[in-house]
């Protein structure tokens, strides 16, 4: 259990493992979200979800994400 939560902790957090990066986790959390509506859809509501339609969105927002931490990269300290 404490590998898994050192995977997180590696992943969401600046390169001091210690401050979590608010745009890694709303990155993270966009993908959850996907699936989580996917899953809504095609269980509950019996529609297909047209993931395409989300994915143009949600490819906006990882490009945003990417010019997020390319900038962050360049601040002092890492943060933005």
């Amino acid at each position: 259990m404490d590998s898994i939560k050192e995977l997180f902790r590696n992943i969401f957090t600046e390169p001091d493992n210690a401050t979590f990066c608010i745009v890694k986790i709303g990155a993270g959390l966009t993908v959850v979200y996907a699936l989580a509506t996917a899953a809504f859809h095609h269980l509950y509501l019996r529609e297909s979800f047209v993931i395409q339609d989300f994915g143009v969105g949600m490819g906006a927002v990882f490009a945003g994400v990417g010019v997020a931490l390319g900038l962050k990269k360049d601040t002092p300290e890492g943060k933005l």
